[in-house]
């Protein structure tokens, strides 16, 4: 349809999107890159060299990654909102520490070239006009930079994979909702999944509850995509009271007045990175009698950012959420579950699911029952209609619902 932001759109990167020639539009871009891999710095072949030391190519890479994640923050001016020609040489985001998205491409690149690797800069592009449409209208509508949208700068690596500014591996391979030609200044030459650069996690809560209430938690988190990225920036960013802090809140988060009794990890060097923290809470269920009223972990939290204007105006879903959520519990021998969420599968608007499963189990040997919850919500990128809005409020009401953040189990006599 011919909104105005179809109207604005179209014209403006139909001169870049046209079929016939999508990388020509990105050419003066690949030409001034290749000139500055070609002029390196001795800084940066110094730099590379200290990784040579390591033993084969994975692990080449992993240090790569593990240097810049320390010491190349993401900052400065998105590359989509310079000209084309404005590029910065690795040697000088090297010697500043930090560089946008296209800046620390083109340093991952230098490093690998001078490690032998055929590496090539790439960019993920939208495919056709309709794709280009749907997305183009959808992004004014949030005032995203464009060429932020259709030309993402990626590193082409020799078996095929894709790399991405934050360290992220993905398959070539199509996407069922919109594929992206991987442009290379030679032309298309693969297909990036664009699901698998989204930020994805998996949470995982044990929860030990004794027969007098007292419990002991932990939580593992592991993150993909640019949730990976938000963990590192946040992590290199903390001062040692501000991580005391982040601690004392994480520990918070599992109930008022619980303790950390293990050391916090946040390992940024892995991918996907991981966060761990366990604590103990006092009086953690609520005893009456035989009964255990035992308050359940946020599973999922709120699906949708809902905002009062989103009543009259449509809701753009850029679809880079997906998570698994895992909360297990331990409960005492012989205990009987008396009342509990109860599982469900829901599909939302714009594509979307939510399904939450349970399943119970006996422990061999202890006798514990283990109670286990799995919540999994997958939001693709969708435009939501403004008549859609009470339905996102009833869902979001559904998962804060007391019956789904309490557990009651009886205990034996």
């Amino acid at each position: 349809p011919d909104t105005p932001a179809a109207v604005f759109i179209r014209p403006t990167l139909r001169f870049a999107l046209d079929a016939a020639a999508p990388a020509a539009a990105l050419a003066p871009v690949f030409a001034q890159a290749e000139a500055l891999l070609d002029d390196l710095p001795e800084s940066v072949e110094a730099l590379a060299e200290t990784f040579a030391e390591n033993e084969g190519f994975e692990s080449r890479l992993r240090a790569v990654q593990a240097y810049l994640a320390r010491n190349v923050r993401q900052a400065g001016p998105a590359w989509s909102a310079l000209r084309r020609g404005a590029l910065t040489p690795p040697g000088v985001t090297l010697a500043e520490g930090y560089g946008n998205r296209l800046d620390r491409v083109l340093l991952w690149l230098a490093l690998l070239r001078e490690l032998d690797v055929e590496a090539r800069l790439a960019f993920a592009c939208a495919e056709d006009d309709e794709a280009l449409a749907r997305f183009g209208d959808a992004l004014a509508l949030e005032e995203v930079p464009l060429w932020a949208d259709w030309a993402q700068p990626y590193i082409l690596l020799p078996d095929g994979r894709v790399l991405g500014d934050e360290g992220e591996l993905d398959e070539p391979g199509a996407s069922a909702l919109s594929s992206r030609p991987l442009l290379t200044a030679e032309g298309p030459v693969a297909y990036v999944r664009p699901e698998a650069l989204r930020s994805h996690t998996e949470s995982v809560v044990r929860v030990v509850v004794e027969p007098d209430g007292d419990a002991t938690l932990s939580r593992e988190d592991l993150s993909w995509g640019l949730a990976a990225g938000a963990v590192r920036k946040s992590d290199r960013d903390l001062t040692p009271e501000l991580r005391r802090r982040a601690v004392a809140a994480i520990a918070e988060g599992f109930a008022p007045g619980a303790t950390p009794v293990s050391e916090y990890v946040c390992d940024t060097q892995a991918y996907p990175t991981r966060q761990t923290l366990a604590a103990e809470a006092k009086a953690y269920a609520q005893r009456r009698g035989r009964l255990l009223s035992i308050p359940v972990p946020t599973l999922l939290g709120q699906v949708y950012g809902l905002r009062g204007v989103s009543r009259e105006n449509p809701i753009w879903q850029a679809g880079v959420e997906s998570a698994r959520n895992t909360v297990a519990f331990w409960l005492p021998p012989g205990s009987e579950v008396v009342s509990k969420p109860e599982p469900f599968t829901r599909r939302l608007p714009g594509g979307g699911s939510y399904t939450l499963t349970c399943t119970t189990a006996v422990v061999p040997h202890s006798g514990w029952v283990r109670l286990t919850y799995v919540a999994e919500c997958d939001l693709p990128p969708a435009i939501l209609d403004a008549w859609q809005f009470p339905g996102l409020v009833e869902f979001d009401r559904l998962l804060t619902a007391p019956t789904m953040r309490t557990l009651i189990i009886r205990l034996p006599e």
